[in-house]
């Protein structure tokens, strides 16, 4: 039985559905000889089939017998062939889903918590693209939403969308190369907004260059930025040496500044495309990617600051990220409160602690400091 006969069966056969749409016999015979129902008959098809409660979907129209089934070998010009070892299929999670993500807002009681779900650059293979959990009080933020990292979270028991709050530090695809899947994700299956903490100067760079292409598009009326995301304007802190903006979540205090990262050759925070770092709860300095850049330290007020994750490239000279050996020139106060992120593969060939940092930051490691009451 092919699928259009299939169809003319639920309706009781051609004499009865050739009644209902109006023609004679034969027309319904000739789309039974043929297995297919012309489309312009399918809409009207549907529509009967909801009026007399007849169990008809979209799919039921499709020759499904007519398609070659996955590795066999055709009978025409074409071969499918297997590689001698298969398919290689995805690993399943590590542990059991929500696991970690339970430990994370156990931990933030009563205390600040950063967990990297990768601390890779946009190239590393042994380590996910740097992508940061911030948490506070069982409140939760995911840092940049990279290529890797809906993957990432996944291995590890969590879901891209498990989380309270979403920043982007800036639109390099290995900070929001998932974020058009969360943001779909969220709309149409989970049926929410996606709360995105953004500065309004960055809103309308992230739509309009970078989200636009592919989430605007998918229902009659064009979608715009605010019909996926709830957006959470920070404050903008005129007085600081640098643009800053200040927001304050349930708790969690951010201050966003600008970072010096790329296009040019420049040295100047104010020049280059939309870059930004974080200190978080006063405590935390994360600089998400910049280039070597020690103003860093005198523009901010880094007083209360116990640790410091800095952006590192493993190679010089340092034209987009901050090179090693560049960092190395910080003070030793500085440096011992370092950690490095965002580095390459060649990792292991660096002794960081040698060299008076803090050493490596490490993925799915929890980062704990206790609130002050």
């Amino acid at each position: 039985m092919n699928s259009a006969e299939a169809v003319i069966k639920k309706f009781g056969g051609q004499s009865k559905l050739a009644r209902m749409v109006g023609k004679n016999q034969s027309t319904v015979q000739y789309w039974a000889s043929k297995g297919i129902i012309p489309s312009k008959w399918q809409v009207l098809l549907l529509k009967l089939a909801r009026e007399k409660s007849v169990s008809l979907t979209p799919s039921d129209f499709i020759a499904h017998e007519s398609l070659t089934k996955l590795g066999s070998k055709s009978t025409g010009g074409l071969t499918i062939s297997d590689f001698p070892q298969g398919h290689i299929a995805p690993a399943p999670p590590a542990i059991a889903p929500g696991t970690y993500l339970e430990r994370i807002k156990k931990a933030s009681e009563g205390s600040l918590v950063l967990c990297f779900v990768g601390v890779g650059s946009a190239f590393a293979r042994k380590n996910d693209q740097t992508s940061l959990i911030i948490a506070k009080n069982g409140v939760t933020l995911l840092v940049d939403v990279g290529t890797t990292t809906p993957a990432a979270l996944h291995r590890h028991g969590m879901h891209v969308g498990d989380f309270d709050y979403y920043h982007i530090t800036h639109s390099h695809a290995d900070h929001i190369g998932g974020l058009e899947e969360l943001l779909l994700l969220n709309r149409y299956v989970r049926r929410k907004k996606t709360r995105m903490i953004i500065a309004p100067n960055y809103q309308k760079i992230l739509w309009e260059n970078s989200l636009k292409g592919g989430c605007e598009m998918n229902e009659p009326t064009l979608l715009r930025f605010t019909d996926l995301v709830d957006p959470l304007w920070p404050e903008w802190c005129g007085t600081h040496p640098r643009e800053t903006y200040s927001i304050n979540i349930e708790g969690l205090h951010l201050n966003i500044f600008r970072t010096i990262h790329t296009p040019g050759d420049v040295t100047r925070w104010e020049v280059p495309f939309w870059s930004t770092g974080l200190v978080i709860d006063r405590k935390v300095l994360f600089t998400a990617d910049t280039r070597f850049d020690a103003n860093i330290f005198t523009d901010l007020d880094i007083s209360q600051v116990e640790s410091i994750f800095h952006d590192c490239q493993l190679f010089n000279p340092g034209v987009v990220h901050a090179a090693y050996d560049d960092l190395k020139t910080l003070s030793p106060d500085l440096r011992n409160r370092t950690f490095l992120t965002h580095y390459g593969d060649n990792y292991d060939q660096f002794d960081p602690r040698a060299d008076g940092f803090a050493g490596f930051a490490e993925a799915f490691r929890l980062y704990t400091w206790k609130i002050e009451q």
